[in-house]
């Protein structure tokens, strides 16, 4: 198993970034951020195909050890990603009420973006939680003992190749 530690944090801070440009720039230059969070969800994908999570041959049944660690990496990542969707539903909800209660009014259009925007976050966090928690928490891969005939291998005498 091959883990990547930093690459998907790398994905977390592009899509952070662009969904703070989402929310902050105006809707004529909405597309910036979400180009950063479109290229985010794009690496993402990749992340899914090369990291520790992926099985390796669709033939040969998972190993008891690398089973659990893929549902406790899915467990850990469901929990943060719908703590996030929470947290994210409820300042909008509380941003509408505040908007209305001082006689504001909200345009469609910048609501839709921002929902869209933040989808897509949660869409990426949802892709990439469980490899990088996956990555962090994994031991590294340590090879068996070799067998004790191997062990004492350089004690004996070798023979002269002709």
């Amino acid at each position: 198993m091959k883990a990547m530690k930093w690459f998907p944090l790398v994905i977390l801070m592009l899509s952070v970034a662009g969904l703070a440009l989402t929310l902050v720039l105006p809707v004529v230059i909405y597309s910036v951020g979400s180009t950063l969070q479109a290229v985010a969800l794009a690496l993402s994908a990749i992340v899914k195909q090369k990291g520790p999570l992926r099985q390796v041959s669709l033939s040969e049944p998972a190993d008891e050890r690398e089973e659990s660690w893929r549902d406790q990496a899915n467990l850990n990542a469901y929990g943060v990603v719908s703590v996030v969707a929470m947290i994210g539903l409820g300042a909008s909800g509380i941003w509408t009420m505040f908007a209305f209660l001082h006689r504001r009014s909200l345009p469609p259009l910048e609501t839709s973006l921002a929902l869209f925007g933040f989808t897509m976050f949660l869409f990426t966090l949802f892709m990439v939680l469980p490899t990088l928690f996956a990555s962090w928490t994994m031991p590294d891969i340590v090879e068996d003992e070799p067998e004790a005939e191997d062990r004492l291998s350089f004690l004996k005498p070798r023979r002269p190749r002709l």
